[in-house]
This record gives C-alpha cells, structure tokens and sequence, in this order.
C-alpha cells in the first residue's frame, strides 16, 4: 500500500436563513472563509469529502435549502484542485420543520425518558405516530437530501431506514476504502427549550442498514460516525446504545458532531480500552452570542489520515474567526487547541487498517469481488459445476430458471445466441466502452444465453467478469456504479459486467456511462470495459431514451432473442436424451426429426403471439401437454407443499 491521504472538510452549524447573522456572512464573511479554505487546502493537500454534520438551516423551509445549495456551491468553487469532493450530510435539530408543540403527540413525547413502552413503540413500529410525525418534520430535509447529497458517488449506500437522515456509505478514495455512519440524533427535539440528556439514538438505527457493524468497519481502512449532537445530549439509553452497540472501542477514527458552536477533540479511554475519538466542530458562522452571556467563535476544520507502509495518522488543521483592530474578521489556526507551526495537531498514530491481511480474498484465496456481484471465473465455475447435480439438471430442462451449477458444469447445451454474445463482445473488445443488450420476450432463453457468456468469458484469463446479483443486501439489489467498480478495472485487461433484469438498472446505467474520469482512467490504464445487458422486451422498452443516447457514443449490439433455432433445437434434444429425461418425446426418433418437431411447435407458438416459444415449444414436446398447463402444475405443487407447511395459500392469476 502506497503512501496516500484522505482529507475531508468537517463543516456544521451554518443555519442558512437566520434573520440577524445572514447579512453579515453575505457582506463580509462568506469571502473570508472560501479564502480561508482555499489557502489551508493548499497546505494539507486535496478534499476528497465534505462532511456537514447538521443545523445547515435555521428552520428547515425549502427556500433556507436551495439557499444552502448555493453556498455549497461557492464553497465547492473555492477549492484549488482537480478532485470534486463528495458532499454527505447528517440533519440537525434546525433542519426540521417543527410541529404544533401543543399537538397530543409532542405532549406525549414529553414522558420519553419515563415511559419504556412510549420508547419501544417509536423505535419497533414505523406506523406509529410519534414515527409518522418525525418523517413529516423531516421531509424538507428528505426531499433536499435526495438531490443534494452525493448518493451515486458513494458505494455500498443504505440510508433512511428507520429516521431520515440515517445513512451508510463507502468513499472509495484510490486503493483505501472510508467508511462513513450517519445517524439522526435530533428526531425528539421537534420544539425548543432545553434537551441536554433527553435525546435518544437506538441500536435499531444501524442494523436497519447493515447486518454486523463491526464487520463492516473493519472492511474499510476508516470509519467515521456523524451526528449533530455529541454523547452529552443523550438520555441514558441512547448513550448506552451508542457506548455499548454502536461507538465501540476501535471502530471508528473520529465521532464528528457540531452542535454546541464550540470546537472541542477529545479522546477518551476507559479501562484500558482503545480511545474514542471525538471532534466538535464549531459553527461555521451564526450570532456572536448566545443567551447574555456566552461568546461563539465560529470556524470549521480540515482532517487527513495518512497511509502509508507504517500504518495510519490522524491530523487535524481547526481554524477559528477572530476581529482585527481594523475591525474586520479573518479565519486563522483554532489556538484553543494544541497546535504545531503549520496550524495542524501534532500526529497521531492510528496503528495498521482494520481491513485484515486477507481483505479482498475470499475464504479460499481469490480476489473478493464488490458486494453485490459475483465474480465468474475459472474457480466460481469449477466449485460450482462441482455442486450440480442431476435433479437440478432436470428442474432446469423442466423450465425452472437457470442456475450456475448446471450452467457451469457444460450439462445445458451452448445456446446459438450465447454464442453470437461472445463473438460480439470480442469483437468490441479494442473500444473503450460497449453496451451489449439481449431482449426479448419471456421464456426465451435470455437468461441462459447471458450466463453462458459469461462463464465463457469467465474462463479466460484476460477477461475480468462479474455477474449481478438480485440481493446485495437484506434492503435493495446491487446497483450499477463506478464507485463499487472501478478498482476491478486492470491495465490492459478487459472487464465485462453482466446484468440480469437490466431494465431495474437503466437509470443507473445512464449515469455509470456519462462518466469522463473512467474514460480517462481507462484510456491511461489500456483496458475496456463491457456491459451485457439481460431485459424482457416490454421492461426495456422503457429504457429508449436513454438506449438512445448511448447509442450515439457507444457501440451498441442489440440481440433480440424470439423462438428456436434449428440448431439449438438439436442441442436441447441431445442434453434431453444425455439426461435420461426425454419423456414424451419418441426415444425411437433420431434427434434430428425430434428437432424438426420441436422447431416447427416453436413457430407455432410464435406465430400465434405467445411468449416462451423457445421454452413453451420444448417444454410441450418433452410433457405431451401446453406450456400453460404445464405451469399450472408447478404452482399447484407449490401451493400443495406450503399448504403442507403450514404456510397461507393464494390464488394464482395466469390470465394474460
């Protein structure tokens, strides 16, 4: 692992729209900070992330957010570098429209801390009013957050699981993984007055978005925890989840939060443990004071860790506000803090990432492919065809959807249009970038053909191949995105990434092919990439305006799959009579007149409008009855054994 540095800029606590402050940061003090931030940044290197951790309004209308918008924009602007950081944001207790505070469920939300029943419906049941009523104070921030944060640059995201504002992502920076959490910690403060010990975050926020936290920080080479409020602010369960649940010992570089205006980095160890880490940010500009009596020095901060052969190091570079004799304000180094002679705290050691020796192999030593893909090569196929057996075999020519142990153990005849795929893609392989879309109507063989690509390609050496899975995570199927993609890309080699049911993706696809960095990396690194696409005919035909514009800069095949072919036909009938499993079809015809018969039923159906005249042709030759009846029986089977079971039955509509 080469030396290489994460910095982000920890921003909070600007409150967008404040009536008495907005005058001065719009005359004289917005300029000041970008200057600040543009020749800091020339000190401490490039921001790969903006992390604003809450309060970026000061009520949480939709106007105080476009507004926001346009200071980030300025701020964005203000960088003197080539990198574009990637924007992420925790809501605070201002970016919330507040409620009627005489409403029954605010009165009620007063018993929280005495109430465990109150406490258990808000964090069990989505349904409850208490839930009901935090998602509407939310919503302006849940619709601004939809466009705003940079969702598609990060990888692995899961988010608003159980309170807006909840997320999990990846930044992938260069070879190093950063793991960020995101939680909502301000869902109980929907009116004003003091909330100092009676805010609550639950353990049920985080394994809503992932299954075992610990294991995912210790996928990255760093992790962040960002809330608005800092521990003090929690009632006695919530710092109890956040100590003994979320916030263990080691998992996390830095818990960032904002919220009191004061910059304060702690580090605290107990009973011997590894230290927690945290940093408050002050506010980025608001009143001078708060109540009568309490000054606020605003500012912000820059952090970095570096990698290196060593292990980690953790640097901060805090800034503060402060009035010149001329009586102007310039930003300068935070002296409240322990600082070295250029503005930053002196290093701190982190020790080795967490990520293991092992990471990015899997248990039986190969390269671990992006979650939510499946790597097909020599390996997967040989384990695979290793685990076929002759039932699934039979499932398959009985019309159940393929799998990879018959795909991979060679059982199921090569398709003509698996073939016609290969041909294709190998012949695009010196373009940069291809699309290679297979459509068609159900039942014709679609699937099969894209996967025996696949491990086709999967074979040879040159090709780096995955497969989309439907499951990357107990919430939603993997997604199409660079960040999760690009490092599988290896000079001079080829990838291909091959997506079932693409029509779920097309949106995705748009953006992952409009991308000019990867073009660029893939330009320098002398690899290609290529995308077959798997999609029933009228799904896809959602997708033409965007099929349109990637037709005009890529090459594109386009395989429309319908009936069967002689040949395939043969092929079919030999896998039958090698698997014992002919039937109906005469043992005593040659496979050339059985062929004939089966091509000639495809035609039929065809011809008639059905669908799956390849499935429906060879499965009514093989049973002696129609494909739709053939249907039937397997759904009545299925409903005879979870009725069996023990599991609720319901009736099945095959009408057209």
């Amino acid at each position: 692992m080469g030396a290489a540095r994460f910095t982000w800029l920890h921003l909070t606590d600007l409150h967008v729209g404040e009536k008495v402050a907005a005058p001065r940061w719009n005359n004289a003090i917005e300029q000041v900070v970008l200057r600040d931030i543009e020749r800091v940044t020339q000190r401490t290197g490039p921001i790969h992330a903006i992390l604003f951790t809450g309060d970026l309004t000061q009520r949480g209308d939709a106007e105080e957010f476009a507004a926001f918008d346009l200071i980030l924009r300025r701020i964005r602007a203000a960088l003197p570098q080539d990198v574009d950081p990637v924007f992420v944001a925790v809501p605070g207790n201002h970016d919330l429209t507040r409620p009627d505070e005489g409403a029954a469920v605010i009165r009620a939300l007063h018993d929280w801390t005495a109430d465990p029943s109150l406490r258990r419906q808000f964090w069990t049941d989505p349904a409850s009013d208490y839930r009901v009523v935090v998602g509407r104070a939310f919503s302006n921030w849940s619709s601004w957050a939809d466009r705003a944060i940079d969702w598609d640059r990060l990888s692995n995201v899961q988010r608003d699981a159980v309170l807006p504002g909840d997320f999990l992502a990846t930044i992938e920076a260069e070879e190093h993984r950063i793991g960020l959490l995101g939680l909502n910690t301000a869902a109980l403060q929907l009116e004003g007055g003091p909330f100092e010990g009676r805010l609550c975050i639950n353990g049920v926020q985080v394994s809503a978005l992932v299954d075992r936290l610990g294991d995912w920080c210790e996928a990255h080479d760093a992790a962040f925890l960002l809330t608005h409020h800092d521990p003090s602010w929690l009632d006695e369960d919530g710092s109890e989840a956040l100590r003994g649940e979320i916030a263990v010992p080691g998992r996390f570089v830095a818990h960032l939060c904002g919220h009191r205006h004061a910059q304060a980095r702690t580090l605290v160890v107990e009973g011997g443990a590894v230290a927690r880490r945290l940093v408050v940010g002050r506010s980025l500009f608001g009143i001078d004071w708060y109540g009568d009596h309490v000054e606020r020095r605003h500012g912000y901060s820059i952090g970095s860790v570096l990698f290196d052969e060593r292990g980690r190091t953790l640097r901060f570079w805090p800034r503060w506000d402060i009035r010149k004799q001329a009586g102007h304000i310039e930003i300068e180094s935070d002296q409240s803090d322990t600082l070295l002679d250029d503005g930053g705290t002196p290093p701190e050691e982190l020790g080795p990432s967490p990520r293991r020796h092992t990471e990015g192999r899997s248990s039986d030593g190969r390269k671990a492919e992006p979650p939510g893909w499946v790597r097909i090569d020599q390996s997967f196929l040989d384990k695979q065809a290793a685990a076929a057996e002759d039932e699934d075999l039979l499932s398959f020519f009985g019309g159940e959807d393929p799998q990879w142990p018959e795909v991979a153990s060679g059982r199921i005849p090569m398709l003509s249009a698996a073939r016609r795929l290969v041909d294709d893609i190998e012949s695009a392989r010196d373009a940069r970038v291809t699309v290679h879309l297979v459509v068609g109507p159900g039942g014709e063989g679609k699937t099969t053909a894209v996967m025996q690509a696949a491990a086709s390609l999967g074979r040879r050496n040159d090709w780096t191949t995955l497969w989309r899975t439907t499951a990357a995570s107990a919430y939603r199927p993997a997604r199409l995105r660079w960040a999760d993609l690009r490092a599988e890309v290896r000079d001079g080699a080829a990838l291909c990434v091959v997506v079932d049911d693409a029509h779920d993706i097309r949106r995705d696809l748009d953006r992952f092919l409009a991308r000019d960095d990867i073009n660029r990396l893939l330009a320098s690194r002398g690899a290609s990439v290529h995308v077959l696409l798997c999609a029933h005919e009228d799904e896809w035909e959602r997708a033409r305006p965007y099929r349109e514009r990637w037709r005009r800069t890529y090459v594109v095949s386009t395989l429309e799959v319908r009936g069967l072919a002689f040949g395939d036909a043969r092929a079919v009938v030999a896998g039958y009579r090698a698997s014992g499993s002919l039937e109906k079809l005469d043992a005593t015809q040659d496979d050339e007149s059985l062929a004939v018969e089966m091509v000639e039923r495809s035609r039929s159906r065809a011809s008639s409008g059905d669908e799956a005249a390849f499935l429906g042709a060879v499965i009514e030759c093989r049973t002696g009855v129609s494909f739709e009846v053939h249907v039937e029986r397997i759904l009545e089977r299925v409903a005879r054994a979870g009725a069996d079971a023990g599991l609720a039955s319901y009736p099945v509509d095959l009408t057209p």
